[in-house]
């Protein structure tokens, strides 16, 4: 799918080519950058977010995913100063909210975490994978195995293969160095998703 991906995204860019600097390119690269992510290759994807930035430096879609970007690569304090800067073009953005959820979950600022998540991530997108990954990584600080089930419910509800968020969620949890808890959602994980290439990795 990567590879179809892929082609068609070539396709797309001779059609609209980013020195158009039009919309429809910056588009197109957003979506080039969420491969690169996904694929696991944040270089790639930063370099591709970036000559979005240089033409549209207050790009607020950009921004937040220049934020995932450094958090996937552990970079909190540059994850949380792009996150804000997203938010200063959008309050409302979800995906910057979600950035500094996860920070201040992994600095220690729990009720901080649930109250941004909660208030700014899941009243916009009820099945936010990284939002409802930082409710259910409480629901381990909770004992409230009842709060995990209802934030993984509410992802896979929205989409039923989504392995991305039990990988997101042992990431997060190895963060915190909750490890038998990563093992337990991954093995959740592997009976609902035995194929899922996210999960076994």
């Amino acid at each position: 799918a990567f590879k179809s991906a892929n082609r068609v995204l070539g396709e797309a860019e001779s059609a609209a080519p980013a020195s158009s600097g039009s919309e429809l390119a910056d588009e197109i690269a957003m979506l080039r950058a969420g491969v690169f992510l996904e694929k696991y290759r944040p270089q790639e994807a930063g370099e591709t977010l970036a000559m979005i930035l240089e033409r549209d430096p207050w790009n607020s879609e950009a921004l937040a995913m220049l934020s995932v970007v450094l958090l996937d690569q552990f970079q909190l304090a540059g994850a949380s100063r792009i996150a804000d800067e997203a938010l200063l073009v959008d309050p409302s953005n979800p995906d910057a909210h979600a950035v500094l959820g996860w920070i201040a979950l992994i600095e220690g600022r729990r009720e901080e975490a649930r109250e941004r998540v909660t208030k700014h991530v899941i009243t916009v997108n009820p099945s936010h994978g990284p939002g409802q990954a930082v409710l259910a990584a409480l629901a381990f600080f909770d004992r409230a195995p009842k709060d995990y089930a209802k934030a993984r419910d509410a992802v896979l509800a929205f989409n039923p293969k989504d392995g991305l968020f039990f990988a997101d969620l042992g990431d997060l949890l190895n963060y915190l160095h909750l490890y038998p808890e990563a093992d337990t959602i991954l093995e959740d994980g592997v009976k609902r998703l035995p194929d899922d290439p996210y999960v076994q990795g």
